[in-house]
């Protein structure tokens, strides 16, 4: 994964929290491995990192399609139909 995309992400999300940033951005950074146009549901989300996984055990479920709705709203994910997101091309 490349540096600059990194501080991207990072500095998109620096206006949020600092807990909500690290997590957008665990999310992000975690999809962005995966082949350009790969589309991820809400489910497959909670399973890309054991860390991601545990963020999300213990926060309430509608978290995650929050979480998934800041990163369309800030052009780091692009939403696709039936309630899947992957990594955006923008």
């Amino acid at each position: 994964m490349e540096v600059a995309w990194v501080n991207y992400v990072y500095e998109v999300l620096a206006s949020k929290p600092s807990d909500v940033a690290h997590r957008l951005a665990k999310v992000v950074l975690a999809m962005s491995v995966y082949e350009d146009g790969a589309v991820f549901a809400l489910p497959e989300l909670l399973a890309l990192t054991p860390e991601i996984e545990e963020i999300y055990r213990e926060m309430n479920p509608k978290t995650l399609r929050r979480d998934v709705r800041r990163l369309v709203e800030a052009h780091l994910l692009e939403a696709v139909p039936e309630g899947s997101s992957r990594p955006s091309t923008s």
